[in-house]
């Protein structure tokens, strides 16, 4: 039976049942398997990349976008690797990127006739505003809705007094931001053909609303390029 790169690289189990830990020569055989699985540009792309540095932000901009091989645009993201203390709230909140949002998510303002289509399990928008008397009808959907992050919140900054007032403001650029479980930020902060003095102030404006004691890394990569580490 061939070995599989789980059974080369994690361990070898002997007569004795125990395990024995992956050899060097297991370990490099793994590494040079998992390459071959990757696509030559990428692996062009991955050298370019001192990873023994950080780079400042305008060299790190310029270098996600020439580490870029995707046959199309590709979105240029910036991962946020958070910390603190234990119990500590996630971090989460909203702000207008200056360059503009490169996802243009279709946000819609609920009614009656959303609530409806939620009812029947249409989910035709990426972001659902809703002012505060829409709420309880919401709430009849609320277990639909929640697990795909679409249920508004206050938080989020999607129950709005305003509606009108809000849709221009996602327009503009609004965007939600949040860490997860293992503490991480993703965002996408442009496209690849994008200006780079652009991609650099939506990254700047990301960075400056997170308390610096929270932030542990930055890296910018784009689109199944490598990642960059950035000096903060």
């Amino acid at each position: 039976m061939p070995e599989t790169q789980a059974a080369v690289a994690v361990a070898e189990v002997g007569e004795s049942g125990q395990e024995k830990p992956a050899t060097a020569k297991q370990k490099v055989r793994v590494k040079r398997q998992h390459q071959a699985g990757r696509s030559t540009r990428y692996l062009e792309a991955k050298q370019l990349v001192d990873y023994k540095k950080s780079y400042a932000l305008s060299e790190a901009v310029e270098l996600a976008k020439k580490t870029s091989w995707a046959k199309f645009d590709g979105t240029v993201e910036l991962h946020i690797k958070t910390q603190g203390k234990k119990g500590q709230d996630a971090l989460r909140g909203t702000l207008v990127l200056p360059a503009g949002n490169p996802k243009s998510p279709n946000v819609v303002v609920a009614d009656d006739a959303i609530v409806e289509q939620i009812a029947k399990g249409k989910f035709e928008f990426d972001v659902l505003l809703a002012e505060p008397a829409m709420m309880p009808k919401l709430a009849k959907v609320a277990k639909v809705l929640g697990p795909k992050g679409l249920m508004p919140s206050p938080k989020a900054g999607t129950v709005v007094d305003d509606a009108k007032k809000a849709l221009e403001e996602f327009a503009k650029g609004k965007i939600e931001y949040r860490s997860d479980s293992l503490g991480n930020i993703h965002v996408a902060v442009g496209k690849v053909s994008w200006d780079s003095a652009k991609i650099q102030s939506n990254i700047e404006a990301i960075i400056k609303v997170i308390p610096r004691t929270r932030i542990a890394n930055v890296t910018l990569s784009s689109t199944m390029g490598p990642g960059i580490a950035v000096v903060f």
